[in-house]
């Protein structure tokens, strides 16, 4: 009752008639043929939905196999190559086992090997050392025993059969060494042995020949010789001097506009030319040079005491030479502003120049520095009108700045210090004679960015300076290599002491200080002095010395001149101390003895430079002990040593290369007389005075 009528099923009640009911009779009841045509459409679509539902579901199925089969064949491979590499890394740990074991145990034997060599060569050299530590101290015992008065061979001679040290040296470490030698040192090392007539015949040693060095002893025979036969490699000839010449190609000439202008024509390659102290050419002889074909490629340049150039002469320069890179202007009086300025117009490539002597500059020109980028090297002396201004931008364009010298430059302050503190590169520094400068200007510059990076200081004669700029320099200047303090006399021992902590120390200039005995045997802790000047010190005394001298062995150079209270003694523990010295300057010391020079020549072989001007106590002796001792002497000074005789230095001058002589009393700024009997102070005063007065009158005449 629910349904209804048009939903019905058009089916007859059940009648008489099941039978045609059931088996369709009925004609109502029997389907036509389209509804057969719709219910196989039917049945076919559902077989294909139902054969297409397992076919995707079977493709789904085998596409999940695949991949999973997929994953699992790279777990495997990854597994296999896992465990390939952990088979060779297995292997190779057991074979770097292996080879540790055997570098362990060839280490071992090595180090036993090379404690045992090093064992043999220390108890070698300690046994060397030890004998002739024995020798010297008899040497000087039988000195003082007085049991012989002539120079006996404390060394004895090698045999003729062993072969020298130079010889087992590398041949580039042994040409190396010869590069120091004089043409004539090279002739006479030629006829030593077949290894060194090899080492003296490298055409290396003959690319500069530098007859200048030897010019009073050169021949002309001997000149042509060494230029026919190492032409092809000369490159730097120096005839400076050589006036003994007398060959036409190689006579001392005067330097006019004729030859400048010949080397205008003829020199395309010519690189370096120096003018210095030439005043017979003009500016003409400029302009020739800087026009002509050649000298083009100069790249050093030097002017060096030519007056007679004129502002012309400078612009004829920078507009021919545009590539010059070294510029050498010193002692030009007449060096003016615009003749700089000129100079500087048209040579960008400016790496260095050296104004020594120009006093006439102000800071215009020195601002012209502010567009030179590659400048790496500037050296100023003597100029009264420079000041803070001129260095004032310096750090902004010239960064590849590492030498600044500024010397004798009295209005120069902190200022300038605080300004170059800036410069990255900056490795040395002079400003002696700059009194200006004071202990807050050196902190500015060691705090700043090349503080660390210092390696030479001079501040001698800054007047200013105390033991606060050595407290700042050892703490920040741990690459210092050499230190000038000269004449500061506001120094003590405890700010010297501090510079002890300098490692890389090996030269330091402390004359005419405060120092003391203590200050310089704490100097000598480092062991690693080679230079020490201690000129008009009079703090010092022998046992300041002594125990300087027995911690430094290597020193080779010693100035302790005008130090009056040294005495044989010490000179005796400095012989056998400091072997290898090589100069010493002992003028003004009036207690030394023939004993002292007889020390040194016994045992100081390499003595090459010796002052004993002012010693008043040496005799005739002391020439017969050089030369028989120290044949390696070169420079000897003998000024004021009136009981040395005319015939002495004569036979001194014949075997010595420059030898100065003269028996006159010693001025009085010496502080002592003729008998080295102490003088009074106030003479020395008075006739420092003097001194004085006679420079600033010829100052004023030469204005």
């Amino acid at each position: 009752m629910f349904i209804e009528e048009k939903a019905k099923p058009k089916i007859k009640k059940v009648t008489e008639n099941y039978v045609n009911y059931i088996f369709g009779t009925d004609e109502e009841l029997v389907p036509s043929l389209e509804s057969f045509q719709n219910a196989y459409i039917f049945q076919r679509n559902k077989l294909k939905r139902k054969f297409f539902d397992c076919w995707t579901e079977y493709n789904l199925m085998q596409r999940s196999q695949r991949a999973e089969m997929k994953k699992k064949m790279e777990i495997a491979e990854q597994h296999y190559a896992h465990g390939l590499l952990n088979l060779a890394l297995q292997n190779w740990i057991n074979w770097m086992q292996l080879q540790k074991k055997q570098q362990a145990l060839a280490a071992n034997k090595i180090q036993t090997v090379l404690g045992t060599r090093l064992l043999k060569t220390v108890i070698k050299g300690w046994h060397e050392l030890t004998l002739d530590a024995k020798k010297a101290r008899d040497y000087f015992e039988r000195l003082e025993r007085g049991e012989f008065d002539e120079i006996y061979e404390l060394y004895p001679r090698p045999s003729l059969i062993a072969k020298d040290e130079i010889s087992n040296l590398p041949y580039r470490v042994a040409l190396k060494i010869f590069t120091y030698l004089n043409i004539l040192d090279l002739g006479r090392c030629a006829q030593v042995c077949r290894f060194w007539k090899v080492l003296t015949q490298s055409n290396s040693l003959w690319n500069k020949i530098n007859f200048s060095a030897v010019k009073n002893r050169i021949q002309d025979k001997q000149v042509i010789y060494l230029l026919q036969k190492f032409r092809p490699y000369v490159i730097c000839l120096n005839f400076r001097g050589c006036s003994s010449l007398q060959w036409p190609s190689f006579k001392c000439v005067d330097i006019t506009n004729g030859t400048l202008r010949m080397l205008s024509r003829c020199c395309l390659n010519l690189q370096y030319l120096s003018l210095a102290y030439c005043r017979k050419f003009t500016d003409k002889g400029l302009q020739y040079l800087a026009t002509g074909k050649g000298c083009h490629k100069l790249i050093y340049l030097d002017l060096s005491g030519c007056t007679q150039i004129s502002v012309d002469g400078f612009r004829f320069l920078a507009a021919g030479l545009q590539g010059l890179q070294h510029l050498e202007i010193n002692d030009l009086v007449t060096l003016t502003d615009s003749c700089f300025l000129a100079l500087l117009e048209n040579t960008h490539h400016i790496a260095s120049v050296s104004m020594l002597g120009s006093p006439y500059l102000s800071d215009i020109a020195f601002k012209a520095f502010s567009h030179k980028k590659k400048l790496s090297k500037l050296s100023i002396e003597g100029n009264g009108r420079i000041t803070d201004a001129a260095f004032k931008s310096l750090h902004r364009s010239c960064s590849h700045l590492s030498c600044f010298y500024v010397n004798d430059c009295p209005k120069i302050t902190d200022i300038t210090l605080k300004g170059i503190s800036f410069l990255k590169n900056l490795t040395t520094l002079s400003l002696a004679d700059c009194i200006r400068v004071s202990d807050q200007g050196v902190r500015y510059f060691v705090e700043g960015l090349s503080g660390s990076k210092l390696k030479e200081l001079n501040l001698a004669n800054c007047i200013r300076i105390s033991d606060v700029s050595l407290l700042r320099i050892s703490q920040r200047c741990h690459r210092l290599t050499s230190l000038s303090l000269c004449y500061c006399d506001h120094l003590t021992d405890s700010g010297i002491e501090l510079l002890s902590n300098l490692s890389l120390l090996t030269s330091i200039d402390l004359s005419g200080t405060n120092i003391m005995d203590q200050g310089l045997s704490s100097l000598g802790n480092s062991g690693r002095i080679i230079t020490l000047s201690l000129s008009e010190c009079p703090g010092i005394t022998n046992l300041g010395l002594q125990k300087f001298c027995q911690q430094t062995k290597e020193l080779d150079y010693l100035d302790v001149s005008h130090c009056l209270s040294f005495t044989d003694q010490c000179m005796k523990t400095l012989a056998f101390c400091c072997r290898s010295l090589t100069s010493l300057n002992i003028a003004g010391c009036p207690t030394l003895t023939d004993i002292s020079i007889q020390h040194l020549s016994g045992v100081c072989h390499y003595l090459h430079f010796l002052d004993i001007s002012g010693c008043v106590s040496l005799t005739d002796k002391v020439i017969k002990y050089l030369l028989k001792g120290c044949k390696q002497l070169c420079v000897l000074k003998m000024l004021y040593c009136k009981n040395i005789t005319n015939q002495a230095a004569f036979k001194a001058m014949a075997k010595i290369e420059d030898c100065e002589f003269s028996n006159e009393t010693p001025p009085t700024w010496f502080a002592y007389d003729c008998f080295g009997n102490l003088l009074d102070p106030s003479l020395k005063e008075q006739e420092g005075n003097e001194e004085q007065e006679e420079d600033l009158t010829s100052k004023n005449v030469s204005v």
